[in-house]
Parts: structure tokens; C-alpha cells; sequence
């Protein structure tokens, strides 16, 4: 992987051509889009802002084109992946903060929410049928181990789909920037990654906007209860964050870890929802103080 990082960053036109290359087989269905979007993460982190939007510049031509022929896909979807990766790298890069950056996405993701529920009354509407078309032949496929029929799962999703949907999509960008972070502090900081990820934590901005969240939806607020998802984005990579502390702490708690990541691919809402909360008590309590502090004491 270093060697590859190198090869990558010690000349402009190698990151160009293999971003490139990822992006134009993910049109042939090759997975290979996600590595285009971590480079263009690795290659802003550490060149800068200038160099991942020249390199942004590139993998944008197949989309213009297709575009131009009125062609629009998946290729789309990869340059909105790149451009969003692009912005969060440059954040980051500036910042070094990764709080910042997981609030800042959280406040984007309940604002845009609110707008398109003002812009498009009848979103949920439309939910409902995208959703049911969806899900009826996967329950029809799997009726005899779903017990709940298509329109009872969709009536549950319905309410919170538009916030799902930001919360999976930025979450996974921001899974490929955590990479490109690991994959840049062990070409040329080896050991700081580890630092710096056991220490992100939410403040009392996110607080708020969850508890500000949570009084409105008690009101039946449908696009306040819609955009709740998003709000909990810095809570569950805080979560994450805190759990890794842990592990590190505590070697034996290594087993737990696995099997939270294990249940984020089977029980995502579950594991979701416990290291949100676990982050959201560590506002008030700072268990990474603790957790030191009985480190020390051992």
C-alpha cells in the first residue's frame, strides 16, 4: 500500500491516470470507483487543494461527456462522490479537525433536507412508491423469513428515507476519507493516524442541534423526524472513535470492536443508534479521561 502511495504522489500525471482508469471501469461495473475517490482524498490531504481539484478536473470528462450525449448514470454519481470528497479532504487538510468537518455535514444535511421536504411537499409520497417497487420483490423473494409484508417495512422507512439515505451516502465518503487519512500518516507519519482517530469527539454544537431535532419531532414535524439521520452522523463516528480508545486500552476489548463492525453490516440501526448514544454521553462524561485514568491506575 506504500509503495502504491508513493507511485501516486510522486508524480501528478501517475495519480491522474490511475483516478482515471478506476473511474472509466466503474462504468463497465467494476467496483474500482471507490479507489478513485480515495485518491482523490489522499492527493488533496497532502498535496493540497490544487492538485486534487486538477485531478477532479480529469475524472469530470467522462461524466461531461456522457452528459453532452445525454447520457447520465452511475458515472454522475462517482463525480458528485469525488467532488464531496474533495470539499471534506480540503476541511480537514485546513482544519484538522475532524469534529468540525462531522458537524459542518450534519448542519449541510438537516438544512438541505428541510429544503427539498419546502420544495417538494409530496416527498414522502414519492418515497413510498420508489420504496414499495423496491422492497415487494425482495419480501415476496424472502417471505418465508420476513414476517412484516412490503407495505409495513416501507411505512417504517418512509418517514426517515431522505435522512437515511444522506447518513449512508456521506457516512461511506467519510469511511474512504478515514483511509486516505491512514493511507497519508503511513507514507509519511506513521503511528499519528491512530492518535488522531481515538480522539475525535462531538461538541456541544451537535448537542444541541439532536436535542433541537428531537423537541420539533415530537410535534409530528415530518422533514424535522426526516432529517434526524443526518444529525447523528457525528455521534456515530464519535462512537466509533470512542470504541477504538477502548480497544486500545484495553486489548481484550479488540473482540467487541469486531463485533460491532460485524453488526453495522447485519444490525446497521442497532450499532448505529448504541455508539450514537455512547458518544452522546461522553459529552457530559469524558470517558477517555476515565478511561485513562484507570489505565494509569493498572
Amino acid at each position: 500500500m506504500n509503495s502504491i502511495g508513493k507511485f501516486l504522489l510522486v508524480k501528478e500525471r501517475n495519480a491522474i491516470i490511475t483516478a482515471f482508469i478506476c473511474a472509466l471501469l466503474s462504468v463497465f461495473n467494476f467496483p474500482t470507483g471507490i479507489i478513485a475517490v480515495i485518491i482523490v482524498g489522499l492527493i488533496t490531504l497532502q498535496r493540497g487543494p490544487k492538485s486534487g481539484l486538477w485531478l477532479l478536473a480529469w475524472i469530470a470528462l467522462p461524466p461531461i461527456a456522457l452528459f453532452a450525449l445525454r447520457r447520465v448514470g452511475l458515472f454522475d454519481v462517482l463525480l458528485f462522490r469525488c467532488i464531496f470528497m474533495w470539499v471534506f479532504a480540503v476541511v480537514l487538510r485546513r482544519f484538522h479537525a475532524w469534529g468540525l468537518l462531522l458537524e459542518g455535514i450534519a448542519l449541510f444535511g438537516v438544512v438541505l433536507i428541510i429544503l427539498l421536504h419546502l420544495a417538494f411537499p409530496n416527498l414522502q409520497a414519492w418515497w413510498k412508491t420508489e420504496l414499495l417497487a423496491y422492497i415487494n420483490p425482495l419480501v415476496l423473494e424472502a417471505h418465508s423469513h420476513i414476517k412484516l409484508t412490503a407495505a409495513q417495512l416501507t411505512a417504517f422507512l418512509v418517514p426517515m428515507a431522505t435522512g437515511i439515505v444522506f447518513f449512508y451516502a456521506t457516512g461511506t465518503l467519510i469511511l474512504q476519507l478515514i483511509i486516505a487519512r491512514f493511507w497519508q500518516y503511513s507514507l509519511f507519519n506513521p503511528g499519528a493516524f491512530a492518535k488522531e482517530f481515538i480522539q475525535i469527539r462531538v461538541s456541544i454544537i451537535s448537542l444541541v442541534l439532536v436535542l433541537f431535532l428531537l423537541v420539533f419531532a415530537l410535534f409530528k414535524k415530518s422533514m424535522v423526524i426526516d432529517a434526524f439521520p443526518s444529525a447523528l452522523l457525528p455521534f456515530f463516528i464519535a462512537g466509533l472513535s470512542l470504541m477504538h480508545f477502548f480497544a486500545q486500552q484495553k486489548k481484550h476489548l479488540i473482540y467487541v470492536l469486531i463485533l460491532m463492525y460485524l453488526g453495522l453490516f447485519f444490525l446497521p440501526a442497532i450499532v448505529v443508534s448504541v455508539l450514537s448514544l455512547f458518544a452522546f454521553t461522553d459529552v457530559f462524561f469524558g470517558f477517555r479521561k476515565w478511561g485513562l485514568s484507570v489505565a494509569d491506575h493498572h
